[in-house]
């Protein structure tokens, strides 16, 4: 329930920031898909369910979460840092 606290305040803060300036920024979808799918992964790792293990001690859906996760990452910084170069 934390976690989804802090990924509300941490939306609000860049659609604050950016509905000015960018009200087609995509920003706002990967920001909260990503930081859901960091934060289940959290979960499924903490919940240590056995079943299911397939490559380095992950379950399928915990390789999924993780790299959907730093995708949305590596894509949200590349345009924000794309965004403020041609500013």
């Amino acid at each position: 329930m934390f976690g989804d606290v802090v990924l509300i305040l941490i939306i609000l803060w860049v659609f604050k920031k950016i509905w000015d300036t960018d009200k087609k920024s995509p920003l706002i979808f990967f920001i909260h898909t990503g930081g859901y799918s960091l934060l289940r992964f959290g979960l499924e790792y903490i919940r240590a369910d056995k079943e299911g293990i397939t490559m380095f001690g992950m379950s399928n859906l915990q390789i999924a979460l993780l790299l959907y996760g730093l995708f949305t990452i590596g894509y949200a910084t590349k345009y924000y840092l794309d965004k403020r170069s041609k500013t």
